[in-house]
Protein backbone atom coordinates (compact mmCIF):
# COMPACT_ATOMS: atom_id res chain seq x y z
CA UNK A 1 0.00 0.00 0.00
CA UNK A 2 1.33 3.42 -1.20
CA UNK A 3 -0.33 5.29 1.76
CA UNK A 4 -1.02 4.61 4.98
CA UNK A 5 -4.72 5.17 6.39
CA UNK A 6 -4.63 5.66 10.41
CA UNK A 7 -8.11 4.96 11.76
CA UNK A 8 -8.60 6.94 15.01
CA UNK A 9 -12.11 5.66 16.63
CA UNK A 10 -13.89 7.51 19.21
CA UNK A 11 -16.70 5.85 21.65
CA UNK A 12 -19.61 4.34 19.50
CA UNK A 13 -17.79 5.31 16.23
CA UNK A 14 -18.70 2.71 12.90
CA UNK A 15 -16.48 3.51 10.75
CA UNK A 16 -15.14 1.55 7.53
CA UNK A 17 -11.59 1.67 5.26
CA UNK A 18 -12.12 1.18 2.16
CA UNK A 19 -9.33 0.12 -0.20
CA UNK A 20 -8.93 1.30 -3.87
CA UNK A 21 -7.04 1.73 -6.44
CA UNK A 22 -5.64 4.76 -8.22
CA UNK A 23 -5.41 5.06 -12.23
CA UNK A 24 -1.78 5.05 -11.91
CA UNK A 25 -2.18 1.87 -10.06
CA UNK A 26 -1.36 2.47 -6.32
CA UNK A 27 -3.43 1.42 -4.12
CA UNK A 28 -4.95 3.24 -1.32
CA UNK A 29 -7.25 3.94 1.09
CA UNK A 30 -9.70 5.93 2.26
CA UNK A 31 -12.09 6.07 5.94
CA UNK A 32 -15.85 6.84 6.22
CA UNK A 33 -18.06 7.08 9.16
CA UNK A 34 -20.97 5.56 9.04
CA UNK A 35 -24.32 6.52 11.05
CA UNK A 36 -25.97 3.82 12.39
CA UNK A 37 -28.73 5.64 14.47
CA UNK A 38 -32.48 3.78 13.42
CA UNK A 39 -34.60 6.15 11.87
CA UNK A 40 -38.18 5.80 11.25
CA UNK A 41 -38.99 7.52 8.06
CA UNK A 42 -35.94 8.94 6.20
CA UNK A 43 -32.55 7.72 5.94
CA UNK A 44 -29.41 8.94 5.48
CA UNK A 45 -28.45 8.11 2.07
CA UNK A 46 -24.35 8.22 1.38
CA UNK A 47 -22.52 7.81 -1.94
CA UNK A 48 -19.04 7.03 -2.00
CA UNK A 49 -17.33 7.45 -5.75
CA UNK A 50 -14.25 4.79 -6.61
CA UNK A 51 -14.52 5.19 -9.88
CA UNK A 52 -11.26 6.73 -11.11
CA UNK A 53 -12.21 7.13 -14.48
CA UNK A 54 -15.11 9.84 -13.64
CA UNK A 55 -15.51 13.08 -11.67
CA UNK A 56 -18.33 15.33 -11.19
CA UNK A 57 -20.67 13.05 -11.40
CA UNK A 58 -25.13 13.11 -10.82
CA UNK A 59 -26.48 10.59 -8.94
CA UNK A 60 -30.66 10.51 -9.55
CA UNK A 61 -32.73 8.81 -6.36
CA UNK A 62 -35.60 8.28 -9.13
CA UNK A 63 -39.12 7.27 -7.68
CA UNK A 64 -41.70 5.51 -10.03
CA UNK A 65 -43.34 8.77 -10.93
CA UNK A 66 -39.89 10.28 -11.92
CA UNK A 67 -37.58 10.43 -14.54
CA UNK A 68 -33.99 11.53 -14.43
CA UNK A 69 -35.01 15.00 -15.28
CA UNK A 70 -37.53 15.45 -12.36
CA UNK A 71 -36.21 13.48 -9.95
CA UNK A 72 -36.49 15.56 -6.63
CA UNK A 73 -33.31 13.63 -4.80
CA UNK A 74 -29.70 14.13 -6.35
CA UNK A 75 -26.09 14.64 -5.77
CA UNK A 76 -24.07 16.73 -7.95
CA UNK A 77 -20.11 16.84 -8.69
CA UNK A 78 -19.56 13.70 -7.11
CA UNK A 79 -15.69 13.50 -7.56
CA UNK A 80 -13.17 10.57 -7.48
CA UNK A 81 -12.48 9.14 -3.81
CA UNK A 82 -15.28 11.57 -2.72
CA UNK A 83 -18.57 11.02 -0.36
CA UNK A 84 -21.81 13.00 -0.68
CA UNK A 85 -24.96 12.24 1.23
CA UNK A 86 -28.63 13.35 1.16
CA UNK A 87 -31.84 11.92 3.29
CA UNK A 88 -34.36 10.35 1.66
CA UNK A 89 -37.93 9.61 2.55
CA UNK A 90 -38.84 6.31 2.78
CA UNK A 91 -39.67 4.92 -0.72
CA UNK A 92 -38.62 2.75 -3.81
CA UNK A 93 -35.80 4.10 -5.70
CA UNK A 94 -33.84 3.59 -8.75
CA UNK A 95 -30.30 5.05 -8.71
CA UNK A 96 -28.84 6.27 -11.55
CA UNK A 97 -25.41 7.50 -11.61
CA UNK A 98 -24.27 10.19 -15.12
CA UNK A 99 -21.50 11.53 -15.81
CA UNK A 100 -21.58 14.52 -18.28
CA UNK A 101 -18.88 15.92 -20.71
CA UNK A 102 -17.59 19.43 -21.33
CA UNK A 103 -19.66 19.16 -24.63
CA UNK A 104 -22.87 18.35 -22.56
CA UNK A 105 -23.18 14.88 -23.57
CA UNK A 106 -24.58 12.34 -20.74
CA UNK A 107 -23.29 9.09 -20.34
CA UNK A 108 -25.22 6.36 -17.80
CA UNK A 109 -22.68 4.55 -15.79
CA UNK A 110 -24.24 3.16 -13.56
CA UNK A 111 -28.42 2.04 -13.36
CA UNK A 112 -29.91 0.22 -10.30
CA UNK A 113 -32.69 -2.04 -9.63
CA UNK A 114 -35.73 -0.99 -7.84
CA UNK A 115 -34.40 -0.47 -4.46
CA UNK A 116 -36.01 -0.71 -0.67
CA UNK A 117 -35.41 2.24 1.36
CA UNK A 118 -36.48 1.42 4.32
CA UNK A 119 -36.26 -0.24 7.25
CA UNK A 120 -34.62 1.49 10.05
CA UNK A 121 -31.17 2.04 9.21
CA UNK A 122 -29.53 4.23 6.92
CA UNK A 123 -27.57 3.45 3.53
CA UNK A 124 -23.64 3.60 2.27
CA UNK A 125 -23.07 3.00 -1.35
CA UNK A 126 -19.81 2.70 -3.06
CA UNK A 127 -19.18 3.12 -6.70
CA UNK A 128 -16.03 0.78 -8.26
CA UNK A 129 -15.33 -0.05 -11.77
CA UNK A 130 -16.63 -3.69 -12.64
CA UNK A 131 -16.10 -4.58 -16.29
CA UNK A 132 -18.22 -7.35 -15.79
CA UNK A 133 -21.06 -5.60 -15.43
CA UNK A 134 -23.24 -4.03 -18.21
CA UNK A 135 -22.12 -0.12 -17.87
CA UNK A 136 -18.82 -0.81 -16.42
CA UNK A 137 -19.37 -0.15 -12.64
CA UNK A 138 -21.28 -1.62 -10.10
CA UNK A 139 -22.59 0.65 -6.74
CA UNK A 140 -21.93 -2.02 -3.39
CA UNK A 141 -24.12 -1.21 -0.24
CA UNK A 142 -21.92 -1.63 2.65
CA UNK A 143 -23.96 -3.13 5.57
Amino acid sequence: MKNAVLVTFEQDDVKSVLVYQNEDGSVEGMEITQDLRPRAYEYKVDVVNLSYDYDDLSVYFVRDSETIETAEYTLTDLDFVEEQSTTLPEDFYEINIVYEADNGTQTLIYQSETLDISGGSNFTFVLTPDSTSTLGHRLTLLE
